[in-house]
């Protein structure tokens, strides 16, 4: 489980996926919004099930992806991918 603290919020996210810890990307899934899992892979050319994995933190989209995320989103790709970039700030 992570603990965080981000934009004044305390984020609690954890998935246990065959016995490991991924964190959630919580600001990638607000990002999606309403829209659907499928619905964000088809903008970004790759399959739901790529998109789901990026959302629970189990695989990263390229960095070319992760920029185009972060100019569609207007959220920096270290909030967006904070696991990735080491911004996870734990509690």
């Amino acid at each position: 489980m992570y603990i965080y603290y981000k934009n004044n919020l305390f984020i609690i996210q954890a998935l246990l996926v065959f016995g490991g810890v991924y964190l959630e990307r919580t600001a990638l899934i607000n990002y999606r919004g309403k829209r659907t899992q499928l619905a964000m892979a088809k903008i970004y050319n790759v399959t739901q099930q790529a998109w789901q994995q990026w959302e629970k933190g189990i695989t990263n989209p390229s960095v070319v992806i992760m920029k185009k995320l972060e100019i569609d989103s207007g959220i920096k790709m270290e909030d967006l991918f904070p696991d990735v970039f080491g911004q996870e700030e734990l509690v």
